[in-house]
């Protein structure tokens, strides 16, 4: 198995932390271009989770669509 490693052209960088997410069922953030701006009606998410589990609502954990970060 491959491991991720640092090299000369590549380096590891964490992730972690707490970031903003917004859930698009409808396919509009590309068309909207939600990655040009702050997301509207985000909510904060520790990172790494998978917000199906961290968040109560069940049209959450039942999610199918882009999720925007």
């Amino acid at each position: 198995m491959l491991r991720p490693q640092d090299t000369r052209t590549r380096e590891r960088r964490s992730l972690a932390g707490i970031w903003q997410l917004r859930l698009d069922a409808e396919g509009a953030g590309r068309r909207d271009r939600w990655f040009a701006r702050a997301l509207d009606g985000a909510v904060d998410i520790p990172v790494p989770a998978s917000y199906n589990d961290v968040l109560a609502d069940a049209a959450v954990r039942d999610h199918v669509g882009d999720a925007w970060y």
